[in-house]
């Protein structure tokens, strides 16, 4: 399992997944995605401004965080829909098709403290 905000599929994560192919033999990849994700209408703008508000109340600054693509998820569902299918595209054309398979799926979540409050509402290959 590789876990990062946004859910996005960076080179860090081909980096991951070519090493889990190739040692582990893994051949599966399941993007999953939810409809509360923290990044989803967030500019990488907003996260920066977040971070340097964060740093000065404790006595630094954030300057680094400039220099990241935070990778957020602009727009609704259907953007995250988009953003998987993407994802799912980049993982296809990264790794070798004959040994890999790529599916998406977005979860709908319940209310934060119940367990189990999640439902499927789609799914991409």
């Amino acid at each position: 399992m590789i876990r990062n905000a946004s859910g996005r599929i960076s080179d860090d994560v081909i980096r991951s997944l070519l090493i889990s192919l190739q040692d582990a033999r893994h051949e599966r990849w399941f993007v999953i995605q939810h409809t509360h994700c923290g990044m989803r209408g967030l500019t990488n703008e907003a996260v920066c401004a977040r971070f340097e508000e964060d740093a000065a109340a404790h006595g630094g600054d954030a300057v680094e965080a400039h220099h990241i693509d935070f990778m957020p998820i602009a727009g609704d569902s259907r953007r995250i829909s988009s953003a998987m299918c993407a994802a799912c595209a980049r993982i296809r054309s990264s790794l070798p098709p004959s040994r890999s398979t790529a599916i998406s799926t977005m979860y709908a979540h319940g209310t934060p403290d119940r367990l189990g409050g999640s439902r499927k509402i789609g799914a991409a290959k």
